[in-house]
């Protein structure tokens, strides 16, 4: 059996089946959740190329990219009645599952970060790059990789302003870029070739690398105030636990401390945990 508990015999496609398995629960939620976007977009850019609107099949890409993503510009507006509506259910449908995986897949980026980081040394929590030069803290791994993803793809659609749409000037060209990932969408790309690519591939990965990484700035904002509550009482335990000698018997406690402390687990999830082994026990 697998690490998510699925096995590959006597199913349709072993090989799919085993290699699901062999993922944990979490990364399942993400793999469907990818096949399913693949699918919708796939099944909107079909119904837009293949309707009576006319488009071409690089337009019809784009306008199903920008209505899902939610900013909904474009330079042919819908005509018939048929195509209103199925935009209507594609949105509301593409809104959700974008949703849905994007915090899958930060949840399971936070967890592989965190779980690397458990240690009972604290120094082993930071990392040292560019010939030690920068030390960083791998609690906050997360928050730096999202940073340098989302401040390259604002360079990429600065660069897209003045390659494919002409602007003269850097404001007009960071507006660009900027309303683009905001899904505020204030300046329409050029209807040319490659003008629609560029500006596609932009809002694939550049609207989710902005809700990604404010979202997590704000995440990591406020757990400075909760980590330094937090602290005192762990300030607490520690000089308890330092009064004696820990022991085997105490390794139930010390596992749920660091998986507590590294954010793998909450403090529910604990308890509803200790309540199952209960349960079972007494039986």
């Amino acid at each position: 059996m697998g690490r998510g508990g699925v096995e590959g015999e006597g199913t349709t496609f072993p090989m799919y089946a085993r290699f699901r398995g062999s993922l944990l629960p979490i990364e399942q939620l993400c793999f469907d959740m990818g096949l399913m976007l693949v699918v919708w977009l796939l099944c909107g850019v079909t119904f837009y190329y293949t309707c009576d609107e006319g488009w071409s099949l690089l337009y019809s890409w784009f306008f199903a990219v920008n209505v899902g993503l939610g900013v909904g510009y474009g330079q042919h507006m819908l005509t018939l009645d048929s195509t209103k509506y199925f935009t209507c259910v594609f949105a509301l449908v593409g809104t959700s599952l974008i949703s849905g995986a994007l915090a899958l897949f930060y949840d399971l980026l936070g967890q592989r970060i965190k779980s690397q980081s458990i240690s009972v040394d604290g120094d082993a929590n930071r990392r040292k790059i560019l010939g030690g030069l920068i030390t960083l803290s791998t609690d906050y791994i997360k928050l730096y990789v999202l940073g340098a993803c989302y401040f390259t793809m604002v360079v990429y659609g600065v660069l897209l302003g003045f390659y494919t749409q002409g602007y003269d000037h850097t404001a007009d060209a960071l507006l660009f870029a900027i309303t683009n990932y905001t899904t505020a969408g204030l300046l329409t790309p050029k209807d040319t070739r490659q003008s629609l690519w560029g500006t596609t591939l932009s809002l694939m990965f550049g609207i989710p690398m902005n809700i990604a990484f404010w979202g997590e700035a704000t995440s990591s904002y406020f757990a400075v105030y909760q980590l330094a509550e937090e602290e005192d009482d762990d300030d607490d335990a520690q000089l308890a636990a330092q009064k004696r000698k820990l022991t085997h018997d105490d390794w139930g406690d010390f596992l749920e401390a660091e998986l507590l402390k590294a954010g793998m687990v909450g403090r529910s999830t604990v308890e509803k945990l200790k309540r199952k082994f209960d349960a079972q026990s007494a039986i």
